[in-house]
């Protein structure tokens, strides 16, 4: 994968000065002072790194305030998504949906997609983790790890001893279908529990297959997503808008959202 560092950026630096030095043959100015501003331009692309770091750290602030978007105000989401807009700028990889790098495991930090926003309102259960583990691509798997929320309310020396947990497993198959779009098709639903009471389990995850839709069907739902000038195409994909060696940042279709995440691959 391409590193969103020095060497891509530094090429570009010296692409610009050679098409500064081009453009200078014909100047009338000075030859010192057209080296000077070429040099400048140069030094002005070498920089980029710190600027990419910096929009990620005011990324990273804003998704942390917002509680990963389970408690942004509609304010706090035209700031995130402003912010996001001017990394997918800077994004460094020209194709993503192919390469590498996107196959990682990835933590959530902010999401605005319902579906998944929606995960936090229930009253009984709360969301912890929520990966997106790309490791063994071409499968997927999403995972969200789960416990009671009434052990959130508990003294954390209490909730240590009486921790409850589950994780939650989707898998689907990916599938690349331009430079920066990936289908998914969903396979399997699996219940992990993880903890009783304290208690590490070693019980066997509770799953069911999805079940596959016939053709006729998908064909006469992919013809509702598709127009004259526009492929018929799943609804099932995201399109990603950055990724680099640490950060993800993908919006996905139907029911549309975005999603910013961190590379975190000894985590999970």
């Amino acid at each position: 994968m391409a590193a969103a560092g020095g060497p891509r950026l530094g090429v570009a630096g010296l692409v610009v000065v050679g098409l500064a030095a081009a453009f200078s043959v014909g100047s009338k100015g000075p030859a010192v002072a057209t080296s000077r501003r070429a040099a400048d331009v140069a030094d002005e692309a070498l920089l980029a790194p710190s600027v990419v770091g910096d929009v990620k750290r005011q990324l990273l602030t804003l998704c942390a305030a917002a509680d990963r978007g389970f408690a942004a105000s509609s304010e706090a989401r035209r700031k995130i998504e402003a912010v996001v807009d001017d990394l997918a700028a800077q994004n460094p990889t020209t194709n993503p949906a192919e390469d590498p790098g996107l196959r990682r495991c990835w933590k959530l930090v902010y999401t605005s997609a319902a579906d998944v926003s929606s995960l936090n309102a229930n009253p009984l259960v709360q969301c912890n983790a929520i990966y997106q583990d790309a490791r063994a691509w071409p499968q997927v798997v999403n995972v969200i790890d789960t416990s009671p929320r009434v052990l959130g309310l508990a003294p954390p020396q209490i909730a240590s001893r009486v921790e409850t947990a589950a994780r939650l497993k989707v898998f689907t198959d990916a599938t690349p279908k331009s430079p920066t779009r990936v289908t998914l098709l969903f396979q399997r639903l699996e219940i992990e529990p993880k903890k009783v009471l304290g208690e590490d389990l070693a019980l066997p995850s509770l799953g069911f297959d999805l079940p596959k839709l016939p053709d006729d069907f998908v064909n006469a739902a992919l013809d509702l997503f598709g127009t004259a000038d526009q492929p018929r195409e799943t609804p099932n994909y995201f399109d990603v808008r950055y990724l680099d060696d640490e950060f993800l940042v993908i919006q996905q279709a139907s029911p549309g959202g975005l999603f910013v995440a961190v590379a975190v691959n000894d985590e999970l």
